[in-house]
């Protein structure tokens, strides 16, 4: 997604007071997560890890169902560094 540009994005989550993530949802960024604070005069932004990688929606979706199945007490053993998503 290009900053000030909201082609081939489609509006993902609201996160209060007119701010707003963006999904990606075609081209080479497909997946992507964008932050938009243009309500607070800051132009979009990727969402991005403590580490400063991507967080995608597929890796998003993993890590809370992760969390909420060790939350659960359903699950047995840690999952694997591979069961992350991309």
């Amino acid at each position: 997604m290009v900053p000030g540009s909201l082609g081939g994005g489609d509006h993902a989550v609201p996160t209060g007071c007119a701010a707003r993530q963006w999904l990606v949802v075609s081209g080479p960024g497909r997946g992507d997560r964008w932050a938009d604070d243009r309500v607070d005069e800051v132009d979009l932004a990727p969402v991005v890890d403590a580490e400063g990688l991507s967080l995608t929606l597929a890796r998003w979706s993993m890590d809370w169902l992760n969390e909420a199945e060790a939350m659960s007490g359903l699950r047995s053993r840690p999952a694997s560094a591979g069961s992350r998503g991309a």
